[in-house]
């Protein structure tokens, strides 16, 4: 395996410094970190809404999740498309593209007519989601050096987990506000996203991309849809079928064969969508295997701990929903402690590896509790959980990063923020089967889930238990990786050295430019 060089490049229109000062950048990142708060809020908004939606529109318990899924594997499926456009195309006029299709999709949402249309309106919200969550990192890559992004990447962070913490009470209170109803939860999002497009248009400046190169257009359509028949399976996994059964094999040999086309096609491609040269990198390959585990494992507490508080504890959806908030709280205070002390100190693996032990450590707690466990104590887990998760994902990002050139930027962003999304789905698809499993009854049926059966409290109790443990041990492989990274410096530049790309002089806020 090699490694690209981690010098700084020579001065020139390559080397490219942090833009402006501190005031300034965060003036830049006004409308960035609306669109990353706006984008949060649109995943966690209609959680409590759901029963309701479903009630009006005729739906069923079944398709509780496809509501969530659908903008799910858009979001992750388009997600590496808008990041390698970044490349090539203005990423200020990308950003406004993808919070138009937010809106656009957010107000198809509100007035879904059946579940049907509404999983399609879902899908293009999705859309917009995916070029969101992975341009907020992109344009950060390009604004600011990796020395100094981790202090701003933090904000994004702390932004991103208070809209997700206020999505679930922002939706209570919509669907029961008599004036509103839970179309409001969608429609509510469209001014947010609006907003974000003109913050956008007035401060954010960028100098330009190679806009004249040819785009591989063949691998843009290859490798998205390699990785929504991947989401696909793992989301219908052990729901639509089992997992080893032929609607399964059908979908891993699709996922195969589009893996196959996909690298031969990159590498026969003069511009390829997916450079092969980043897969070949040895930072590169370690931090997609942590980002596997870490993305797992934030997925799956974010989803199974509010259901073990539910189940298992009694609480309300209002109150388990509340009850995340030591996990939002530990995120947080990790990410902008470790981005300050990243950004001071010039170095990311120390802080990768404190982070994946803690991560390691809060899950292997977790896989202790039972129904009969203090929520002190949880929230005192979760606390260490939330720690690592913060440290790790934030700078996970930034080792990657900090040996890309510019014009690569896209392409491996969005390879490490893919990889974190399907960690995710592996983990939701995996554990959510052992922890099924479990609960079923001596002739493996599902058993009813009862308000206050104690059989079925303390069954939920324990599986929530190992799932975590399982976890665990799977949280020793990031560790394992961050642990053979190298202690590369970061770079006090914008551009690395694995390439050069053409840069235009950016005009004043507002007008051309990126």
């Amino acid at each position: 395996m090699t490694q690209a060089p981690t010098a700084p490049a020579a001065a020139g229109p390559a080397a490219l410094t942090p833009r402006g000062s501190r005031g300034q950048i965060l003036h830049s990142l006004s409308g960035l970190l609306l669109a990353a708060f706006v984008a949060s809020l649109s995943g966690t908004i209609v959680s409590n809404a759901l029963p309701r939606i479903l009630d009006d529109l005729g739906g069923s318990q079944s398709q509780y999740a496809r509501v969530v899924t659908s903008t799910l594997l858009t979001a992750t499926a388009t997600a590496p498309i808008w990041s390698r456009l970044a490349d090539r195309r203005s990423k200020r006029l990308l950003f406004q593209a993808a919070a138009a299709f937010f809106a656009a999709g957010s107000v198809l949402c509100g007035v879904a007519p059946n579940t049907e249309l509404l999983f399609v309106f879902r899908a293009i919200t999705g859309v917009g989601m995916g070029g969101i969550g992975a341009l907020v990192y992109v344009v950060l890559a390009a604004l600011i050096s990796p020395r100094e992004r981790g202090r701003y990447a933090s904000y994004v962070t702390a932004v991103s987990a208070t809209a997700t913490v206020c999505g679930p009470l922002l939706g209570g209170l919509i669907v029961d506000a008599p004036l509103l109803g839970w179309r409001w939860c969608f429609w509510a999002l469209v001014p947010l996203a609006i907003g974000a497009m003109l913050l956008l248009q007035r401060t954010l400046q960028l100098p330009a991309s190679a806009a004249a190169a040819k785009i591989d257009w063949i691998g843009a359509v290859i490798i998205p849809a390699a990785i929504g028949v991947f989401l696909a399976w793992v989301t219908l996994a052990d729901r639509q079928f089992g997992w080893l059964s032929w609607p399964s094999a059908a979908f891993v040999t699709a996922t195969g064969l589009l893996i196959v086309v996909a690298v031969t096609v990159e590498r026969r491609a003069a511009d390829p969508f997916l450079p092969p040269r980043l897969l070949r990198r040895r930072t590169m390959l370690l931090a997609l295997a942590a980002c596997v585990v870490i993305g797992g494992a934030e997925l799956t507490a974010s989803v199974y701990l509010p259901q073990f508080f539910q189940i298992s504890m009694g609480h309300t959806p209002t109150a388990s929903g509340l009850m995340l908030l030591p996990m939002v709280a530990g995120v947080v205070s990790g990410t902008i402690l470790s981005g300050h002390l990243v950004s001071r100190l010039g170095r990311y693996k120390r802080h990768l590896v404190v982070g994946a032990v803690l991560a390691t450590i809060g899950l292997a707690l977790l896989g202790t509790i039972d129904r009969t466990t203090p929520l002190e104590i949880i929230a005192g887990y979760m606390v260490v959980l939330g720690l690592g998760l913060g440290i790790c994902l934030q700078n996970l990002v930034i080792a990657v990063q900090n040996e890309l050139a510019y014009d690569e930027l896209g392409a491996g962003t969005s390879v490490v923020l893919a990889f974190q999304t399907l960690g995710g789905a592996i983990g939701i698809g995996v554990l959510g089967s052992v922890l099924a499993a479990q609960v079923a009854g001596p002739a493996g049926q599902s058993r009813t889930i009862l308000s206050g059966d104690v059989l079925i409290q303390e069954a939920y109790g324990d599986a929530t238990a190992l799932m975590f443990r399982l976890a665990a041990v799977g949280a020793l492989v990031a560790l394992g990786a961050v642990l053979l990274m190298r202690d590369t410096p970061l770079r006090t530049t914008v551009d690395g050295t694995g390439g050069s790309t053409e840069q235009e002089r950016p005009g004043p806020a507002g007008t051309g430019g990126a």
